[in-house]
């Protein structure tokens, strides 16, 4: 028997509405169905959201010590927080801070939805890609578009690099990067060097992006975001598509009401996500 449960991975079921979160106590967990956490089997310690995250990485053939460093490089977090992060703050909507107490609470949302989980591997180089991320289109001669060019990663580099293009005209006019009230990039931040006017390729990178899911993203050296993905196949014409999206209602979450990048890169990944902390930004 001990030899058998050794040889086990370790498991905890969260009963939808019964369950207690550890972090809101008295408060049932709120979910459409029970859901499973897990632990890599022949391991001493707790079950959370992170450890659960950590088995992913082993389902997909990884050692449970390179998932753990790999989970710790995507998350932004030290390998230690994996299993013990209740030091940090406690996770709150309305004050979001970048702990791995936190992120386990963010990655918890991808659990109870259903959201696939997966463990980015640096060893494997990763190939350059495009999202497009905003499309509002009236006619060619007004319209609005923004997508986001990943550059390929090589391999052992943990972060793949990205440029923010977007595109306006309005009136047939085409919009200024810089300079103008309609211009197409018009906020600032603040980073430990000042501030920090972002563009199209400035500074560079505007972008760096972890692979996995959930991942972490940093725009313009300071905004840091935690992203979860969720995909979904569309098929059928460029109207179903938009009553597709409809339908999905609001899948954005923010925690500031300054100017700032979207968390949530559609159309063609459906995502669910909250920001990390962000410095100040200034509309220019």
């Amino acid at each position: 028997m001990p030899a058998d449960a050794a040889a086990a991975r370790l498991i905890a079921v969260v009963k939808a509405n019964v369950t207690i979160d550890a972090n809101k106590p008295g408060q049932p967990v709120t979910t459409g169905s029970d859901y499973v956490m897990t632990r890599p089997k022949g391991s001493a310690g707790g079950i959370n959201p992170l450890t659960t995250l950590v088995q992913a990485g082993v389902a997909a053939g990884m050692t449970e010590s390179t998932a753990r460093s790999n989970v710790a490089s995507q998350l932004g977090i030290a390998a230690g927080k994996i299993d013990n992060y209740q030091g940090d703050p406690p996770a709150s909507d309305d004050n979001v801070q970048d702990t791995a107490r936190w992120i386990a609470a963010f990655t918890s949302v991808a659990l109870r939805e259903g959201i696939p989980l997966a463990v980015h591997n640096p060893a494997v180089a990763g190939a350059a890609y495009e999202l497009m991320d905003n499309l509002i289109w009236f006619n060619a001669s007004n319209y609005y578009s923004r997508s986001l060019q990943i550059a390929a990663r090589p391999a052992g580099t943990v972060a793949a690099t990205a440029t923010d293009e977007r595109a306006r005209k309005n009136g047939g006019a085409a919009q200024p990067d810089f300079g103008s009230a309609t211009s197409l990039y018009r906020a600032a931040y603040l980073t430990p060097t000042g501030w920090q006017m972002c563009g199209r390729n400035t500074p560079t990178p505007v972008i760096t992006t972890t692979g996995g899911n959930p991942s972490r993203s940093v725009y313009c050296g300071t905004s840091v975001a935690i992203t979860i993905n969720q995909s979904t196949p569309v098929t059928g014409t460029l109207a179903d598509l938009v009553t597709n999206w409809q339908g999905r209602g609001r899948s954005t979450a923010s925690t500031t009401t300054a100017p700032r990048p979207p968390t949530c890169w559609v159309p063609w990944v459906a995502r669910h996500c909250r920001p990390a902390p962000r410095r100040p930004t200034a509309a220019h």
